[in-house]
């Protein structure tokens, strides 16, 4: 029987290079850099916690928005702690998923943001959705 506090639905991990249209040919990881962002999703004490990791640009909104399509109407819990970077399509894959949980009637909430991706945030004016 499964642990009711900590169950896995579903995890993604996505690098550069993998996503269509990502064609990076002639170009070495070291002009292009090597992005990569971790997703996942555990039913945690009533809530589905999101937990992020890596860094989340254009490419991985994407993932984003794709798993948030099964959260609807749920109390949602999106884990900042394992972020590196945050730049303004990622800010807008984090509010694509609060719009998706919202429209739901659910609940939203950033956690354990910090360093750069709290500072990118605050000067966005979302910093008073993440709890600590």
């Amino acid at each position: 029987m499964p642990n009711a506090a900590l169950t896995l639905r579903r995890h993604t991990t996505i690098e550069r290079g993998q996503m269509p249209g990502d064609d990076h040919s002639g170009s070495s990881d070291d002009e292009r850099g090597s992005a990569s962002l971790e997703v996942v999703v555990e039913a945690r004490d009533g809530a589905e916690v999101v937990f992020l990791a890596g860094e989340l640009d254009l490419m991985g909104a994407e993932v984003l928005a794709e798993t948030a399509q099964g959260l609807s109407g749920h109390r949602v819990a999106v884990d900042l702690s394992g972020l590196t970077f945050l730049d303004a399509a990622g800010v807008s894959g984090l509010l694509a998923v609060r719009t998706t949980v919202a429209g739901g009637d659910g609940h939203f909430e950033l956690r354990a943001a910090q360093g750069i991706v709290r500072k990118v945030l605050d000067l966005v004016g979302l910093g008073g959705l993440v709890t600590e």
